[in-house]
């Protein structure tokens, strides 16, 4: 059966080193205040960085209408886990697996709006191809 997302506004986020930072992925000096404690892919329990800017991006693009979609190329289990965690599932409308393939008659760069990747240790690093240009 087909299941139909309705929405011309549609923003999509990646979990891994997007949403969240796993050990090894963010700086040993990291205020521990910012830390959260989650289960990793193996079960076991680790300290990870909420990536709080892509967070709130996400929020602000479900206040003005955006359908929400978190996708992971390690599940949508994953996705769906680190949704709850950070507490985002009255904003996120679908979690699912990060597709592989694509079919269509256009680039990316000529239906998408591109991509956003705010960088969360230094903002000079900031890259939109559309939302942040100047």
């Amino acid at each position: 059966m087909i299941k139909r997302i309705r929405s011309t506004k549609i923003v999509a986020c990646d979990v891994d080193k997007t949403l969240i930072f796993l050990p090894g992925e963010y700086p040993p000096n990291t205020p521990k205040k910012l830390l959260i404690t989650i289960k990793n892919k193996k079960g076991l329990k680790v300290k990870a960085l909420p990536h709080y800017r892509h967070i709130e991006m996400l929020k602000n693009f479900a206040v003005r209408g955006h359908t929400v979609v978190v996708w992971s190329a390690g599940s949508e289990e994953w996705a769906f886990y680190i949704c709850k965690i950070l507490k985002l599932t009255n904003v996120v409308d679908y979690t699912m697996d990060k597709f592989d393939w694509y079919f269509d008659d256009l680039l990316p760069q000529q239906f998408m709006k591109g991509r956003i990747y705010l960088d969360p240790f230094d903002s000079s690093k900031d890259t939109s191809d559309h939302i942040l240009k100047k």
